[in-house]
């Protein structure tokens, strides 16, 4: 399925680039009549540097994906890395978008031994992806809490939400809900082999025209299992 998911990603970049040469070539044959101008050929150039952009960044998904590497485990403040997810850029996004962010943050949460900067690419990825479900107008909400010896930390948005036959396959190596060209399908089965590498899980809840969440469950204690780490 893996193997099937690359060559397809693979392949549609590839065929644009196969298509933009034989449209290039054309051009800069005198007897077609076709506009062969410095402007009209850098334009087609632009949509084959799109394409290798695309391809490139299929193969740098799929290399972390499968490269394992030993975490840089620290003590970690969870709602500090939550609000450093959503600082700066991410935060002039939901304002231009007029998107409502909402924090419901438990003061008391314990310091998780755990790799930061992992942490932060999960959490992006689930912000990101609420962010794109929501559109305009929504309400993204993030929230952390502790049942007994686990830390909950959770993504909720307000967005189309997604049949139980979708969410069944979310985690699926290029399953994606997104339109074509947004999304690869990579970016939660690599959130979810780092949070299974730090002990933990992800749970998902979603309902069709609702809106879904997302929870990261990390245990408080549990020394997390550097083996199974599949990101570099």
């Amino acid at each position: 399925q893996l193997a099937g998911g690359v060559a397809h990603e693979i392949n549609n970049p590839l065929a644009i680039i196969e298509s933009e040469a034989g449209l290039i070539r054309d051009m800069l044959n005198p007897s077609l009549g076709l506009d062969s101008s410095p402007e009209a050929i850098n334009r087609e150039l632009d949509q084959v540097e799109k394409a290798v952009h695309r391809a490139k960044g299929v193969t740098q998904k799929i290399l972390s994906f499968v490269r394992k590497t030993d975490p840089r485990l620290v003590p970690c403040d969870i709602n500090r890395i939550f609000d450093d997810v959503v600082s700066g850029v991410k935060e002039q996004e939901f304002n231009v978008s007029n998107i409502t962010l909402v924090r419901e943050y438990a003061p008391d949460l314990p310091e998780l031994m755990l790799d930061p900067d992992l942490l932060r690419q999960v959490l992006l990825n689930l912000v990101n992806n609420a962010t794109e479900a929501v559109g305009e107008g929504g309400v993204i909400t993030l929230r952390t809490w502790r049942v007994g010896d686990e830390v909950k930390i959770s993504v909720a948005d307000t967005g189309e939400g997604m049949t139980p036959e979708k969410t069944e396959k979310i985690f699926m190596p290029f399953f994606t809900t997104k339109e074509v060209g947004r999304g690869t399908g990579l970016g939660l089965p690599i959130s979810l082999n780092i949070v299974e590498g730090f002990g933990g899980r992800i749970e998902v809840r979603s309902t069709p025209g609702v809106g879904s969440e997302f929870t990261v469950i990390l245990p408080v204690s549990v020394e997390p299992d550097k083996s199974s780490y599949r990101i570099g």
